[in-house]
């Protein structure tokens, strides 16, 4: 058993598992295989989609935190109407618009005073005008705390010529209970800002104010405005406004659905209040899904939760996209199904071809390894790219730590250049009380080049020989004069053993005595400040003659180290969290990103990979400072760095895939060669076999299958080409399909099964009243079946140049086919002659083997089989056999056929058999032969399942005189 023979037995055996291996091999297996490239890249997008509705979140929560203090949402409100005022041509006019929407929101809840730049009441505006010095008092007040706030921020009051005087003088107006710590609030930037209390309650409980060159603002607002959260719900319908597919609300604690505040919402409380609850037992992440919702929530209060959520659909799950996708891939094969059905039917193609099978082998050969690649390149790619921007990010934080760590060599260097400017102006041999012009040159030059909030030169009695004009007050001068004056005395003291120092004078007494004199943190009282301690005099000689004091806000301080930092780092951001306020090497950050340095006030280090800033794209990370613990630092980054480093490994991946594909693509063009284009021939072959064509030769060379093929096909077109001319030569050995004489009708049909049949007829006129006709059959098809017609047609050539003798015609091609087997021929011959009065109708019979004829009785209606006996031609070398006579009447039919009529087997194996071959006759019949003959081969067409042999049919009607 061969084997191809094998395989079909083991396909036609196990069909389920052949059918089930190509199931997964070229369905199961691609399938997979796009699903993962599908599923990867739905993950990339997801990822992307679930951080923007983060962002979107966390910007809204951000928004509900600061709105959540009442105080600063009233400045928020206030300070809108007054920027937008300054903002418009017409400052004065445009406030008052914007004050008067503000009582119609806001109803009994505002007072207003405003001035001009001259200081003047503006009627229109102000609400009250009766205490024109009072007011006129309240504006050189305000002027004067905006002068010092931009001067000493966040603001130093206390240093405002009679400031408390003033206040006094204002107090009944302003407030009772106005705090000098807080009155400046109102002037401060970003969250810091806010109303401050004036009152215990009424409409009067809070001030705000505002001043500007060309206007100035002060506004009273009403105890009932804070009361409950109205900042909060102003902020949620706000929110909502801008962006209906976002909700937002809140609710209080401890959570319930009743206490859950939303605006045109319609979420279900209670599936609220399970995703606040879920947030409040330490849910991982910061966002949640829950009731086909996105939610975020933030800790506004011990008393308050804030949440804003988002519909899921807004950020599609990965499974929800793939059955969208699958559905549209759905759609689409079906329409191009559908098209490739209405081209089959359209072509009439009714099989794929061979090539086009190759063609598809080939894509799937070339386009798995494809699916692959990408697959595997994606994850890479996107791989890759997270750890470019982590790299970055924690270059960037690696350069923030070298900041911070360099801002104590900042100060270490500014000691160094402190202490050598201090002895270079101030005369050790002399007593301080000498060098008073030598002093204030001192003062001034380090008031110019270090800016520090106050500097301080006590003596040994403790006097100060510094003018404090401009000193901030911190720390106290009295404190600090006593503990100078005991330091020098320990400084100056031989024996320190049992000298005994104050808790304060103690460390700054080491410090000065036993270690290097540099700026370190100092601390007194509320004030947090970096100070500078020097001694001058002969220390050496234990003759100190005054101690040396330079201080700063630590903010301030470390502000200045940012701000020469900063000027070669563009790309840096520093946020001081106790001011609200930034600094930055290009313009101030907006949303995200100041949200990222709000994040790192609380927290050591935060990243963000993909944030906007001022419609730019970056990435970023912030940290808390360590050495410089009032400032946050951020790194932001755009993102085409990152774009243009991966678009470099794109172009990379591109050129691999595009190598590889030229590498498939080039085994395809060979595969092509080797297989398609031999196929292209072979059909081109069968088509030229099918055109008759048998001089087409196929081209392929080689000891493969395919030459070896092609040789074959070559020797079989040229048998075919043989096997063409043998059918030409057999089509010259019969006669016509008619044939008319006297009263006699003939008409014969011929249907081979192969180009060179083995049936075999004749007819020809004995004389001008009588008619002979011959059918024969030769075993076999071919040219050997050929070879006996084409002797028996020349044995009746030769008996027609005379008149026939019938029995003499029988025994003559009896004499020719029995030499041809005594010569090693195979095959045999049946045969019949019938030799018929076309006049009278009388006929005789002489049968060699072959189907007894049949009479169709016009009279009777019935058939009659003309039963005549004899041996096939060539059995013996005599012909032996008996005529049988018979005549036609008017109107009856004369059929001669060869035995596949009754040999014909239908599809359940049952043979034609003559009953049904006599019952066919009888149901077929019609005077018009060509329509009898259509019917018998209709019927018979419809019996058999195949055909296996040539069919021939001659049908005699027997009629009126017709003539010659």
């Amino acid at each position: 058993m061969n084997r191809s023979t094998k395989h079909d037995l083991l396909q036609s055996r196990f069909p389920l598992f052949a059918g089930l291996a190509l199931f997964i091999c070229f369905g199961l297996f691609p399938l997979f295989l796009i699903d993962a490239a599908v599923n990867r890249i739905l993950q990339i997008q997801h990822g992307k989609n679930l951080n923007k509705t983060r962002q979107k979140l966390e910007s809204a929560l951000d928004l509900l935190d600061s709105c959540s203090n009442n105080r600063h949402f009233a400045h928020l409100l206030l300070n809108h109407a007054f920027s937008a005022a300054l903002a418009s041509d017409n400052p004065s006019a445009k406030l008052q618009f914007q004050l008067n929407a503000l009582k119609k929101r806001h109803p009994g809840v505002f007072l207003f005073a405003v001035w001009d730049d001259k200081g003047r009441i503006i009627q229109q505006i102000t609400d009250e005008t009766s205490f024109t010095y009072m007011l006129r008092e309240v504006y050189k007040l305000l002027q004067d705390l905006a002068e010092n706030c931009r001067r000493y921020y966040p603001g130093a009051p206390e240093k405002i010529t009679g400031f408390e005087r003033r206040l006094k003088i204002v107090r009944h107006y302003i407030g009772r209970v106005v705090s000098l710590n807080w009155i400046q609030r109102p002037l401060q930037s970003g969250r810091r800002a806010s109303a401050i209390v004036a009152e215990p309650e009424g409409s009067k409980s809070h001030l705000w104010y505002s001043v500007d060159s060309q206007i100035t603002m002060l506004a009273f607002i009403h105890s009932d405005f804070f009361v409950g959260q109205s900042g909060l719900e102003f902020a949620i319908k706000r929110l909502q406004e801008v962006n209906p597919e976002l909700k937002a609300g809140y609710c209080r604690y401890p959570i319930e659905p009743a206490t859950i505040f939303q605006h045109d919402c319609q979420a279900n409380p209670v599936d609220i209040a399970l995703a606040i609850s879920r947030f409040e037992n330490l849910h991982p992440g910061s966002l949640l899904h829950y009731a086909n919702r996105v939610f975020s929530y933030r800790y506004i209060s011990p008393a308050i939760r804030a949440f804003c959520h988002v519909a899921e659909n807004t950020t599609s799950s990965i499974q929800h996209r793939k059955r969208e996708i699958a559905g549209a891939a759905v759609k689409w094969l079906i329409i191009l199904a559908f098209l490739c059905w209405v081209a089959a039917k359209k072509y009439q193609l009714d099989h794929i071809s061979a090539r086009l099978k190759l063609s598809a082998l080939f894509l799937y050969a070339g386009g798995i390894p494809v699916l692959i690649i990408f697959i595997i390149g994606a994850d890479y790619l996107q791989q890759k790219r997270n750890e470019l921007i982590y790299a970055e990010q924690s270059h960037g934080l690696e350069k923030l730590r070298q900041i911070d760590e360099g801002f104590a060599y900042f100060l270490n260097r500014l000691s160094a250049e402190i202490l050598v400017k201090l002895h270079r102006h101030i005369n050790s041999n002399l007593p301080l009380t000498q060098q008073k012009t030598q002093i204030a040159s001192m003062r001034k030059l380090f008031a110019k080049d270090y800016q520090p909030g106050s500097i301080m030169l006590f003596d040994t009695e403790g006097r100060n020989q510094i003018s404090s004009e401009g000193n901030m007050p911190f720390p106290d001068a009295s404190a600090i004069s006593q503990v100078s004056k005991e330091v020098l005395e320990f400084l100056n003291a031989s024996e320190t053993y049992s000298f005994s120092l104050s808790q304060i004078a103690k460390p700054i007494a080491i410090d000065i005595g036993y270690r290097a004199q540099v700026i370190n943190s100092f601390s007194l009282g509320d004030h947090e400040t970096y100070a500078f301690f020097g001694r001058v005099g002969k220390t050496q000689d234990y003759a100190a003659s005054g101690m040396f004091y330079l201080f700063w806000r630590q903010e301030h301080l470390q502000r200045k180290y940012l701000e020469l930092v900063m000027h070669d780092n563009p790309g840096f951001t520093a946020y001081f969290p106790e001011t609200d306020r930034f600094l930055s090497g290009n313009a101030k950050p907006a949303g995200q990103l100041s949200q990222l340095l709000y994040k790192a006030a609380s927290m050591l280090v935060v990243r963000e990979t993909e944030i906007i800033n001022h419609s730019n794209v970056i990435f970023a990370a912030a940290m808390r400072g360590n050495n410089m613990h009032k400032s946050c630092l951020a790194v932001s980054v755009p993102i085409t760095v990152i774009d243009d480093r991966m678009r470099v490994m794109y172009y990379g991946f591109a050129i691999v895939s595009g190598l590889f594909l030229f590498f498939c693509s080039g085994g395809i063009i060979m595969m092509r060669h080797r297989l398609l284009l031999p196929l292209q021939q072979f059909k081109e072959a069968i088509e030229a076999i099918g055109q008759r064509n048998f001089r087409y030769r196929p081209t392929i060379v080689g000891d493969n299958e395919f030459g070896k093929l092609s040789k074959a096909l070559n020797h079989t077109l040229e048998n075919l080409s043989e096997l063409e001319v043998a059918r030409i030569v057999q089509e010259n050995l019969l006669p016509g399909r008619e044939y008319q004489q006297n009263r006699l009708c003939l008409l014969a049909s011929l249907s081979q099964m192969s180009h060179i049949g083995g049936d075999y007829y004749d007819f020809f006129a004995v004389n001008k009243d009588v008619s002979g006709v011959f059918i024969g059959d030769v075993s076999g098809h071919g040219i050997s079946s050929a070879l006996f017609m084409a002797m028996a047609r020349s044995a009746m050539i030769f008996e027609n140049f005379n008149e026939p003798e019938q029995g003499h015609l029988m025994q003559t091609l009896n004499n020719v086919i029995y030499q041809m087997r005594k010569s090693g021929a195979k095959e045999y011959m049946s045969g019949l002659s019938l030799f018929i009065n076309s006049n009278t109708g009388q006929f005789s019979l002489f049968n060699a083997g072959h189907c007894p004829p049949a009479i169709i009785r016009h009279t009777s209606g019935k058939v009659e089989l003309q039963m005549c006996k004899g041996l096939y031609f060539g059995f013996k070398e005599k012909y032996e056999a008996k005529a049988l006579t018979g005549k036609l009447e008017t109107g009856d039919f004369l059929v001669l056929y060869t035995d596949s009529w009754v040999e014909s087997v239908s599809k359940s194996g049952l043979t034609f058999g003559f009953a049904r071959f006599e019952q066919s006759l009888l149901n077929c019949c019609d005077s018009n032969l060509e329509i009898f003959a259509n019917q018998m081969f209709a019927t018979i067409s419809r019996w058999e399942s195949e055909r296996n042999d040539d069919m021939t049919l001659l049908l005699i009607r027997f009629g009126e005189k017709n003539g010659n």
